[in-house]
């Protein structure tokens, strides 16, 4: 008890100290409450995962793993630190956006905290990170505002803590499977190995997401649920998984399929183990907690909720949902992300679980884990498919699985045949690490190998990008902004937005373009757009085809209606840059309809019924 009460003033006077550093340098009260609420989260994990999985090992054992641990993480961190500092990097799509998300919040927090409040209040219903940005506010105030600092500052605010969990669970495996001390710094040392090997999981943090500082959350609800006891009321454990619910979802919005798959299979798993032993006041107490939760929780994430509630799915992201067999395209899209070879050992880590006689619990855990990854791609199929972030609800299973591999083979009788297998599959894990490292399609070399590269997302047409932006900042206006009309693998409209400048106004100038997507975004900013960007050699591979479709059309008709102000080369084509010599006509109207009858016939709401509503608005006519 003593050491949880050190911890708790360590952070109460690490708050303080903040805030009062924060007063004294002249920033407001809200930068010294986003250190006050990273230090109490970190403080919370710690605490919470301590109580939860409790272990008996030894002294020696404890420092020993401590240290183990220590030291993959700081060779990360190294890691992470050189990757950063040596590259310059540029993003599109979700991974500026994350950056962009940061440097608002950044300058909310200079206008006090009533409006940094009212800024989360509204991100809760419109953002999808608005929790991950203040818990790195105060990391992220030290460092030049770029999109690495920000990618260290997603390390330094996940990493430590999910390490820690990490040798925690292994210390109480031991406990489970009486493993000897030996056997126990094995695991923790090929569990570093492991974790430092995965490329699905590193993938995810060199391109700078935000989703990894929701797996601390996960392993602690897992950790939570796992140690409840409903033969009592536990008001104290009832909260803490509430809170952690809530913060996870608060972290990133689909994270709630997690939830959506784990809390039932858990609920039902539990709630059968009660009714085979004729136990009817602990499912009671599971139904009043239960009940409990789904009232609060619904009430603090009603923003969230709403909007989630109303959004049209189906035809939001169409052009990414796989009809018919949409499981087992999932399946075989993780297998093609995680790589043949590791599906294998994951595999192999399961069944050994589920085969143990030694401990019923570890069995017990290993089918709840399986049933919550596959009813969470179940669920998530409904929408779309899931690419590299989206995983990340599922590493937890993939690492587990890992660990309860690692320790099939700790637990081999023979110590010569445990340490050789030991080598070989960290020596493999460890090959598979530095292929993903040195190529772009680490399948090219080996089908048994994931699909995930690591290599730097740097870019040789960073100039050319950064010519654009000047342009943009020093032409256009809020009330003229640009459209791009590029939505292909290498460009977007965020590619030339936020990765070098913190200047929020510069997203203002560029038009929102959901040209590929099936939004009322298209129409709306076609008609408002004084500059059109569009590429000279039309940019293909982006599911639906319209922005294709949309930039033959353009490319064919710029001499009727725009005059080309501008030209900047990027590699193989050009991006024109056309200003509209005058509005929008009603004859541009009508072969936009005709151009897109297609897509009207699908989505009338969109093409057509909305087009026509947004002409309307800019002809004058509403």
């Amino acid at each position: 008890m003593k050491k949880h009460h050190l911890l708790w003033l360590l952070t109460l006077a690490a708050a303080a100290a903040g805030i009062v550093l924060c007063l004294l340098t002249g920033r407001t009260l809200a930068h010294g409450a986003t250190i006050a609420l990273a230090t109490g989260y970190a403080a919370a994990i710690l605490h919470l995962t301590d109580i939860t999985l409790p272990h008996r090992q030894p002294d020696r054992v404890r420092r020993l793993s401590g240290g183990i641990f220590a030291a993959g993480c700081l060779a990360l961190l190294i890691f992470y630190a050189w990757h950063f500092a040596a590259e310059s990097t540029i993003f599109i799509n979700d991974d500026s956006l994350y950056h962009y998300q940061q440097l608002e919040l950044s300058a909310h927090l200079y206008g006090g905290l009533k409006d940094t409040c009212a800024h989360f209040v509204r991100s809760m219903g419109l953002d999808y990170t608005c929790l991950a940005n203040l818990l790195l506010a105060p990391v992220f105030s030290l460092t030049d505002g770029t999109a690495d600092g920000f990618g260290l500052a997603v390390f330094l605010m996940t990493w430590p803590l999910l390490f820690c969990q990490l040798r925690r669970i292994i210390l109480r495996l031991s406990d489970a499977l009486r493993l000897t001390c030996g056997q126990t710094l094995l695991l923790c040392a090929g569990a570093c190995v492991a974790v430092l090997t995965l490329p699905i999981l590193h993938r995810a943090a060199l391109w700078r997401q935000v989703n990894l500082l929701g797996l601390p959350l996960l392993v602690l609800i897992i950790a939570l649920c796992r140690s409840m006891d409903f033969r009592q009321v536990q008001p104290l454990r009832w909260a803490a998984l509430l809170a952690a619910c809530v913060l996870l979802a608060l972290m990133r919005r689909w994270f709630l399929f997690f939830l959506a798959g784990w809390l039932p299979v858990w609920g039902v798993a539990r709630g059968f183990s009660h009714l085979r032993r004729r136990e009817g006041r602990p499912i009671v107490h599971m139904l009043l907690c239960a009940a409990l939760c789904a009232a609060l929780g619904t009430l603090l994430l009603w923003p969230m909720l709403s909007r989630a509630l109303q959004g049209n799915y189906t035809v939001a992201y169409s052009a990414w949902r796989k009809e018919g067999s949409a499981l087992l395209y999932e399946l075989e899209n993780q297998t093609w992300l995680l790589g043949p070879g590791t599906c294998v050992l994951i595999a192999a880590g399961f069944l050994w679980g589920l085969g143990q006689r030694r401990s019923p619990a570890l069995r017990r855990l290993c089918a709840m884990l399986l049933c919550c990854g596959v009813a969470g791609m179940l669920l998530f199929t409904r929408i779309q498919n899931m690419t590299y972030h989206q995983v990340t609800f599922l590493l937890p299973v993939y690492l587990f699985g890992l660990l309860l591999l690692l320790t099939m083979l700790v637990t081999l009788r023979q110590t010569a045949v445990c340490i050789a297998l030991m080598s070989l599959t960290c020596a493999a894990l460890l090959g598979q690490w530095a292929v993903c490292l040195t190529h772009e399609a680490p399948q090219t070399v080996s089908p048994v190998l994931p699909h995930t590269s690591l290599q730097p997302p740097v870019r040789e047409d960073m100039a050319d990008i950064l010519a654009v932006s000047d342009f943009i900042r020093e032409t256009c206006t809020a009330e003229a902004p640009a459209l791009i009309l590029m939505n292909s693998a290498e460009y977007d409209r965020l590619t030339f937005v936020t990765p070098f400048y913190p200047d929020l106004t510069l997203r203002e100038k560029i038009a929102l373009d959901r040209t590929a997507l099936v939004s009322d975004g298209f129409p709306r900013m076609w008609f408002s757009a004084r500059y059109i960007l569009v590429p000279s050699t039309v940019q293909t591979g982006h599911p639906g085809g319209t922005v294709e479709k949309l930039t033959h059309w353009l490319l064919a008709d710029e001499a009727d209606r725009f005059d080309v102000v501008a030209a900047f080369p990027m590699g193989d084509f050009a991006l024109l840059v056309m200003e509209r010599r005058e509005p929008v006509t009603y004859e541009e109207y009508e072969e936009l309809l005709a151009l897109f009858a297609d897509e009207h016939a699908l989505y009338p709401a969109v093409y057509g019924d909305r087009m026509g509503f947004f002409y309307g608005v800019a002809a004058g006519w509403q």
